[in-house]
């Protein structure tokens, strides 16, 4: 049997054995010449394209579009469309004897948020608004599209997420009418207003992990929101929609009786939704 060693060299012994090599100076860097910093601005906008007769306009290119900032005007650099089913007309309330409505292309693939705005919705008139979302969904519901359900109340509250099942939407909503935990809620806005506009902010956050546009519709009877820099969170709540790719519609209960205000208007305009002044039927 033969049998094998092993020899242990220090590890001096291995530095000592090798060459040391000269500490060479590090190379000047080459001179560039003159050097110029340009600072670029972009400007990223949502838009509702749509002709003299209401229909939305497909097919747009960056030629199509013009802008000004501050009367000057600006190079439109691109332009991302979103219009899959081509023109469609603008949808319409329904007439006093129509039970339902046609879908607008069924087969397309739609997400569409319900949002409560318990800050400004009255005690009194939740109930009637959760039956009313409800009836929405059993008269024009689709069935390819998905729809969640969310509690805008000191947080952010994602009661049903997306699901194509009726009968679960319908159940959250039910359960809303009875949930001790929101039902008792009278949220304030807070001295400055950031909480409520930042609430929108959260939600697009949240609403960015799903793929595709999605449609916020927004039930709640806010009239102007005081808040100590308004503009700049009406900014924010664009920029996230932007990123999150939602839209806001805001559906007022009671619309012809209180007045509009513009913090819904400026909700929708600044997330590329629209604002329903026509009718007072949600």
């Amino acid at each position: 049997m033969k049998r094998s060693s092993s020899i242990t060299i220090p590890l001096f012994a291995l530095l000592l054995s090798s060459p040391l090599s000269a500490k060479q100076p590090a190379p000047k860097p080459a001179d560039k010449g003159p050097e110029e910093k340009i600072q670029v601005t972009l400007v990223q906008v949502e838009a509702v394209v749509m002709d003299k007769d209401g229909r939305t306009v497909p097919g747009l290119t960056k030629d199509d579009f013009s802008m000004k900032i501050g009367g000057a005007p600006v190079r439109v650099s691109a332009v991302d469309m979103d219009c899959p089913i081509g023109a469609a007309a603008d949808p319409v309330p329904i007439k006093k004897d129509q039970a339902t409505v046609a879908p607008i292309a069924p087969k397309t693939k739609r997400r569409v948020v319900f949002a409560f705005d318990y800050a400004f919705l009255d005690f009194t008139t939740r109930p009637q608004v959760l039956d009313a979302a409800e009836r929405m969904l059993r008269m024009s519901k689709t069935d390819d599209e998905e729809v969640m359900i969310v509690a805008l109340a000191s947080e952010v509250r994602v009661e049903q997420k997306f699901t194509k099942d009726i009968r679960q939407l319908a159940a959250t909503l039910s359960r809303m009418k009875h949930d001790v935990t929101l039902w008792a809620r009278d949220v304030p806005v807070g001295s400055s207003g950031e909480s409520y506009f930042g609430g929108y902010s959260t939600l697009m956050d949240v609403l960015a992990s799903y793929d595709g546009a999605k449609a916020v519709v927004l039930f709640s009877q806010a009239n102007n929101v005081g808040a100590r820099m308004r503009d700049l969170y009406y900014n924010e709540v664009a920029a996230h929609a932007w990123a999150g790719r939602g839209a806001i519609y805001p559906a007022r209960p009671f619309l012809l009786d209180s007045g509009a205000g513009d913090t819904l208007v400026r909700l929708a305009n600044g997330t590329g939704g629209r604002m329903q002044f026509i009718s007072n039927d949600l």
